[in-house]
């Protein structure tokens, strides 16, 4: 769940409570909305705090933004309604258009399928359109990934629109033509700035045009490499420009990790390969492509795929009819919001605050709000300070592509200074509950001897850590003991479902 949608968010500042009591937030619930750390790493998300001014500059909600701006299209308030008209876009929340995007971009991927179709003569296009529409519309992920957000469906259309480009380019002999050039250009550099473990899609168009390179026209293929170079060079440099001209920072949140092109390169590799008809590709492709052309090949395949898709589906498990806390499809990202909710239901709380180490962040959930210090390769990041929504406290600006971030958690990352973090979580923004793991306690210093001294009792020990709870979000001394039966209940019911459920497909 990648996403976040407005450019500015805003949320109610919250009057520091006093320790001894049970502490009322009467801020808003911060949502669920992923974003990238300070240093380009980590899923993080805001508490309460001071003010803080941040730019998403994921391009989908860029040119959504721009868009709406342009067709001077109202832009609703809601709880992620910036405030004071800090946001390039106004006062407003870009949120109630992302559904609609997400199924145009999933109309022009079918689209881009049946333009596909229709240049492979032995294709039928309609067929092939409703098969993809069936696809994408069997597996709930992918699903769920092409109509939440606008990175997902953008990327989607992106790869989708840069296939069909190179198969007509081919099948009609315009591979070398501007045109072409200058779409799979744009369209590769939209799909590397959308998603930058993309960037290998960069190399679409040239292998294409290696493994076809036709001959006597060098002329022809240098102003077809000089117009794709400059279609893909001019977005990656706009986008830091455009960035530091607006935030003030160059920053590197947008360098993707070593070996994440691998899966592009060689996706891009088959593309050219498949396309590539005799020659020196061909024969080296020999074991894919061997008697490919023959009707009995295909009938094999047809009973093959048939047979697998039969297999998934009958070895998928049921939804288990259970309680509340029945296993989720994502254990690791939907479960702790849920069981931090029963906390707090049962102790009264009509909201609060859980910090803990979320690999791909973990969902606020009704009365809880999650801030998450670690991301699943360690970074730090964290959530934290917020505007209050009407302009009336000052603002800092975040440089940060994609979302939003917490300067304090981020700079003490990037300092590399665990005290100020511990401080700032631990005295500050005071947390109901806290759940921490082995690596979580090693890398910012949250041991259960400094828990304990800051008011923190263990609901539950696993993991090499566990569940914590302050002494303020306890309302009598028996509270506490029954909360740690149910959590040891709650959580061997949990583990045994777990050895039977498939977690995130």
């Amino acid at each position: 769940m990648d996403d976040t949608p407005a450019a500015v968010l805003a949320t109610t500042a919250t009057a520091r409570p006093a320790p001894s009591g049970p502490r009322p937030d009467r801020t808003t619930a911060a949502g669920t909305p992923l974003t990238r750390g300070a240093r380009g790493t980590g899923r993080i998300r805001l508490p309460a705090g001071a003010a803080v001014r941040v730019r998403a500059v994921c391009p989908g909600w860029v040119l959504l933004g721009t868009a709406l701006v342009a067709a001077r299209a109202p832009l609703p308030l809601g709880p992620y309604a910036p405030g004071g008209g800090h946001g390039p876009y106004g006062t407003g929340t870009l949120a109630p258009y992302a559904p609609l995007v997400a199924l145009l971009c999933v109309a022009g991927v079918l689209a881009a399928v049946a333009a596909t179709a229709r240049a492979l003569p032995h294709l039928p296009a309609r067929p092939v359109v409703l098969l993809a529409a069936c696809a994408l519309a069997w597996h709930p992920p992918v699903a769920a990934w092409l109509t939440t957000g606008v990175r997902g469906p953008l990327y989607a259309l992106a790869v989708a629109l840069l296939t069909a480009a190179l198969v007509r380019g081919v099948a009609y002999g315009r591979l070398l033509g501007p045109r072409t050039a200058v779409a799979a250009g744009l369209l590769a550099a939209c799909a590397a700035g959308v998603r930058h473990d993309a960037a290998g899609f960069t190399a679409a168009y040239p292998l294409v045009v290696l493994l076809r390179l036709p001959r006597g026209h060098p002329a022809a293929l240098l102003r077809a490499g000089a117009a794709y170079a400059v279609a893909v060079g001019l977005p990656w440099c706009a986008a830091p420009l455009w960035r530091r001209a607006a935030d003030g920072a160059w920053g590197a949140e947008g360098v993707p990790r070593a070996g994440s092109a691998v899966v592009p390169l060689l996706a891009c590799a088959v593309l050219g390969l498949a396309l590539t008809r005799g020659g020196r590709g061909r024969r080296l492709a020999g074991a894919l492509l061997w008697q490919a052309e023959r009707p009995y090949v295909r009938g094999v395949l047809t009973v093959a795929v048939g047979c697998a898709v039969a297999l998934s589906a009958a070895a998928r498990p049921d939804a288990a009819p259970g309680p509340a806390l029945a296993p989720a499809p994502c254990v690791g990202t939907e479960r702790p919001a849920e069981v931090f909710t029963a906390y707090a239901h049962r102790l009264g709380l009509a909201r609060s605050t859980v910090v803990l180490a979320a690999p791909e962040g973990t969902p606020s959930a009704g009365r809880v709000r999650v801030m998450a210090l670690v991301d699943e390769a360690g970074d730090g990041a964290g959530g934290g300070p917020r505007d209050d929504g009407h302009g009336h406290a000052p603002t800092r600006t975040v440089a940060h592509t994609g979302g939003r971030t917490d300067p304090r958690v981020a700079a003490a990352y990037a300092a590399h200074d665990m005290r100020a973090l511990r401080r700032h979580v631990l005295e500050r923004v005071r947390p109901e509950f806290v759940r921490v793991d082995a690596g979580l306690a090693r890398t910012t210093g949250l041991t259960p001897d400094r828990l304990a001294a800051h008011g923190y009792h263990r609901l539950l020990r696993e993991h090499g850590g566990g569940d914590y709870v302050h002494r303020g979000a306890l309302t009598t001394a028996e509270r506490l003991p029954e909360l740690r039966r149910w959590a040891r209940a709650t959580a061997q019911r949990l583990s045994s479902a777990d050895r039977r459920e498939s977690t995130c497909g």
